[in-house]
């Protein structure tokens, strides 16, 4: 159920900024729906540390907003509109899962395959990596970036230089064991792309999304795209790898790509839905991740977020397939946030359910008898207590507000299909079993720095 474009109140910082815009006295009245997402922008720029910031949302594929904040270029005057490039390195994985579900509906790649059957020299020989496990980000491997010189991390580098010291460290866990974003997923499946396609992955890009979805204000940075193509053309020296860095796009073709994969006009029918079903781990359990995307929920609804926050530049994509709400959002700055702002974008579209939850009292003494570190696959989370409730935070998601519901069970705040069961021995909890819409785990406490 979305908002009425009429009947929006805003919170007094963000009010205070329309008016501030506007010139005009604070607005104590409704604002209207373009108005509140004006002043989301003008608070990310004013007060969030943000530089410039685009935004364009559809429904249904039809467009209901669109529009920037700040210089289209820094040191300019020009405004930001949804047509202004922005670096959007953030969503290269995305894009590059796309152009390989592409070439494995052409029958060029095969994702059950191992990696060094296609590409040679890049890993151990003896590595058991699959295509797949890239595009699902559980490949275990480590990030490059910590290990590659910097002058090889400005371009110009080969696969096989940036990864040299990839070869020769530890996994960071067994793959398919857990979901572990590295850079070094997207490195190894460009290559793989341009193995099975024959083409500069860039290329691949722009004439199998790009151009058919007519992402007229997206390119790769022609600088590194020269380099690679004079070195293809030498034969001297092994091309130079694809940097994520390079792309650059506007939260119009942003949504754009969005509505393509949605529609199915990239794909044959059914690979979406390969790409937005949860990553089963070899535990038998599932990940809250697809290929290239992450499973979110905003209120009752669920949905997905492509994009990884990372750089100074952001791009981050959000879908709601039950309401077909799609957002798009890009940044320039040092700290973007953009989870935090689509976030704040999707409260204003979605109107916020009564939630029928219980919510009662839980002080200190209690809130200790949950509070701590627990171990979930490779990753940990941490319940502690906050102004009488408990509070779930995760690796790079949204800290989860939760509500008691008694017998040592909560929910989630803002998303009831979150629940937390605990089980108690004596004065502490040792586990709690994590359920996500019909997905459960067990999550164990760590005890005295090892999990028990």
């Amino acid at each position: 159920m979305f908002r009425s474009k009429r009947t929006l109140v805003l919170a007094p910082l963000a009010a205070a900024l329309v008016a501030l815009a506007s010139s005009g006295p604070a607005q104590d009245a409704p604002l209207d729906l373009d108005d509140a997402l004006r002043a989301l922008m003008i608070e990310a720029v004013e007060v969030g540390g943000v530089e410039a910031v685009a935004l364009a949302i559809s429904v249904e594929g039809e467009p209901l907003f669109a529009g920037g904040h700040g210089p289209a270029r820094a040191g300019k005057s020009a405004p930001a509109t949804e047509e202004t490039p922005f670096a959007a390195g953030d969503l290269a994985h995305a894009l590059l899962v796309t152009a390989a579900l592409q070439l494995e509906a052409e029958g060029e790649l095969d994702l059950g395959a191992r990696v060094t059957e296609r590409l040679e020299g890049l890993l151990p020989d003896d590595s058991p990596l699959r295509v797949g496990q890239l595009l699902a980000h559980s490949s275990g491997l480590p990030d490059y970036r910590d290990f590659a010189p910097a002058e090889l991390l400005a371009g110009g580098a080969s696969y096989a230089e940036l990864l040299a010291g990839v070869r020769d460290q530890p996994l960071e866990a067994e793959p398919g064991t857990c979901v572990l974003p590295s850079a070094t997923d997207g490195l190894l499946l460009a290559a793989l792309i341009e193995s099975a396609s024959g083409r500069a992955a860039e290329e691949v890009l722009r004439a199998s999304i790009f151009a058919e979805l007519g992402m007229d204000d997206t390119s790769y940075d022609a600088e590194l795209a020269r380099a690679r193509a004079s070195e293809a053309a030498s034969d001297e020296e092994p091309t130079p790898a694809f940097l994520p860095r390079g792309l650059r796009s506007s939260a119009a073709d942003l949504s754009r790509y969005l509505n393509g994969l949605v529609e199915l006009e990239l794909f044959g029918s059914g690979a979406l839905e390969s790409m937005t079903a949860a990553v089963e781990l070899k535990d038998g359990s599932r990940a809250g991740s697809g290929l290239g995307l992450v499973h979110v929920r905003h209120f009752d609804n669920a949905g997905f977020v492509l994009g990884e926050d990372s750089g100074a530049g952001a791009a981050r994509l959000a879908y709601y397939p039950e309401l077909g709400l799609g957002i798009a959002l890009v940044a320039r700055g040092e700290t973007p946030r953009l989870a935090a702002l689509e976030r704040q974008v999707a409260a204003l579209v979605i109107e916020r359910p009564e939630e029928g939850l219980l919510d009662l009292p839980l002080d200190a003494t209690a809130q200790r008898v949950y509070a701590g570190s627990y171990q979930l696959g490779c990753s940990t989370l941490v319940v502690r207590g906050e102004a009488g409730r408990l509070v779930l935070d995760e690796l790079d998601e949204l800290p989860l507000v939760l509500l008691h519901q008694g017998e040592h069970r909560f929910v989630a705040r803002d998303d009831p299909g979150i629940r937390l069961d605990f089980e108690v021995e004596g004065e502490l909890a040792q586990a709690f079993l994590l359920e996500r819409h019909g997905a459960q785990a067990r999550c164990v406490r760590f005890q005295h720095g090892a999990p028990r």
